[in-house]
C-alpha cells in the first residue's frame, strides 16, 4: 500500500509540476512565474502533518468531498497523495523551470525558431526533452523517499501501509516489527 501511495503521490507531483514549471519558465517574469513560486515556497515550507490535517478538516470534514481515511478505492488516494506529492511538485517545478530557461536559451531551440516551428512544439517537444534529464533523476530519488517517509501521513489518514505500521510498532514497543519496517 506504501508503494501504491508514493507511485500515486508521485504521479500527482508530475501533474502538477510539468505544466507549473514549463509555464513558469517560458513567462519568465509574468504573474504565472509568481504563482509557480508562491506554489514552490509553500510546498518546501509547509509542514507534511499540517497539510494533512488541514485537508481532512476542511476536504473531508466540512465539505465532504473525499474521504478522510482508510484505502477504500480511488478516491482515498488522493488527499494522502497530494499531502504527499506537495513537497516533490515544488522541488520538480523549481528544477524543472531553472532547466527550461537554461534550454530555451540554446542554439538549438533558436535554430528550430528561426526555421519557423511553432512556439508550442518548440517548447513542449524540443526544449522539454532535454530539460528533464535530471528531473527524471530527481524524481526517482524522491520516489523512494516517498515510500520511506509516509509515517506521517499514512498516520494522519488511517493508511495501511508500512508507515502506519512502523508507527503501530512504535507505540506498542514492539520491536520486532519495529527492526523488520527500518530493515
Amino acid at each position: 500500500n506504501s508503494v501504491k501511495l508514493a507511485t500515486f503521490a508521485m504521479g500527482v507531483s508530475i501533474v502538477m509540476a510539468f505544466p507549473l514549471g514549463v509555464m513558469a519558465a517560458v513567462k519568465k517574469g509574468t504573474m504565472v512565474d509568481r504563482v509557480a513560486q508562491i506554489v514552490s515556497i509553500l510546498g518546501q515550507s509547509l509542514p507534511t502533518f499540517w497539510l494533512a490535517i488541514v485537508l481532512v478538516e476542511f476536504v473531508a470534514g466540512r465539505w465532504q468531498w473525499l474521504p478522510a481515511a482508510g484505502n477504500t478505492g480511488f478516491l482515498s488516494y488522493v488527499l494522502p497523495g497530494f499531502t504527499l506529492g506537495w513537497f516533490v511538485v515544488a522541488g520538480m517545478m523549481r528544477l524543472l523551470r531553472s532547466g527550461m530557461l537554461e534550454v530555451l536559451d540554446s542554439e538549438y531551440v533558436k535554430l528550430a525558431r528561426v526555421k519557423g516551428v511553432v512556439e508550442y512544439r518548440v517548447v513542449w517537444l524540443h526544449a522539454l526533452k532535454n530539460a528533464l534529464i535530471p528531473v527524471v533523476t530527481f524524481a526517482g530519488i524522491y520516489f523512494s523517499i516517498l515510500v520511506t517517509t509516509a509515517i506521517v501521513v499514512e498516520t494522519v489518514f488511517a493508511w495501511p501501509g508500512m508507515g502506519r505500521l512502523a508507527y503501530d510498532g512504535i507505540t506498542a514497543r514492539d520491536f520486532p516489527v519495529i527492526q523488520a519496517v527500518v530493515l
